[in-house]
C-alpha cells in the first residue's frame, strides 16, 4: 500500500506527493551538511503531438524511458519523481564527481537511441533552481526552474538551438 501511495504506477518513479512530502526532511539534511540542492524540472518536448501520432502506448514508452534515464545516471542519493503528466524532477546535491553536464551528456546520447528505436524526434527541455541560492521553499524552487525552462522553450520558437549549443535542451 505504501507503494502505490508514494510511487507513479506507471514509471515507478516517486511521485508528487512523495515528493512534497519528503522535501522537508531533504531540505533539513542539506541544511545540516551545510550542502546546496538542484532541482531539475524536466518536460518531454511536445508530449502531446507524441501521443496524438504516435498512439499514448508509444506515450507511455517515452515517459517510462524518461524514467529509467534518470534511474540510470542520476547519482545514488538523488530523488527522482514523475511530477505530473509529462513533467518530472531530479532533486540532486552537485558534486564535482557528477555534473549537470554529464547529466544532460547521458539523456542527450539515451534519447537519441530512443528517437531511433520510436522513430520519433524525442526530446526535454530542463529548468534549473539551486537551494538555497535561488530558492528556499519547494514551491519557490518550482516556479524557478518553470520559468527558466520556459525561457528555454520560449527561445527556441523564437531562435532554434541546437542540443549541443545549450546546457538545458535535450534531443
Amino acid at each position: 500500500m505504501k507503494f502505490l501511495s508514494e510511487k507513479d504506477h506507471l514509471t515507478t518513479l516517486y511521485n508528487r506527493r512523495f515528493i512534497q512530502d519528503a522535501f522537508p526532511k531533504l531540505i533539513a539534511s542539506v541544511d545540516r551538511k551545510q550542502a546546496k540542492l538542484v532541482l531539475y524540472f524536466i518536460d518531454v518536448d511536445d508530449f502531446k503531438l507524441i501521443n496524438d501520432s504516435c498512439g499514448h502506448k508509444i506515450g507511455d514508452q517515452v515517459l517510462q524511458r524518461i524514467a529509467n534515464i534518470l534511474l540510470l545516471y542520476g547519482q545514488k542519493k538523488d530523488v527522482a519523481a514523475r511530477w505530473a503528466g509529462d513533467e518530472f524532477l531530479l532533486l540532486s546535491t552537485p558534486s564535482s564527481a557528477y555534473t549537470e553536464e554529464m547529466l544532460i551528456a547521458h539523456m542527450q546520447r539515451e534519447l537519441a537511441i530512443a528517437s531511433q528505436e520510436f522513430q520519433i524526434d524525442l526530446s526535454v527541455s530542463i529548468g534549473t533552481a539551486m537551494y538555497p541560492d535561488e530558492a528556499q521553499t519547494l514551491e519557490d524552487l518550482l516556479h524557478v526552474a518553470d520559468q527558466d525552462m520556459y525561457a528555454l522553450k520560449m527561445g527556441r520558437k523564437c531562435q532554434p538551438v541546437s542540443a549541443m549549443g545549450t546546457t538545458h535542451s535535450v534531443s
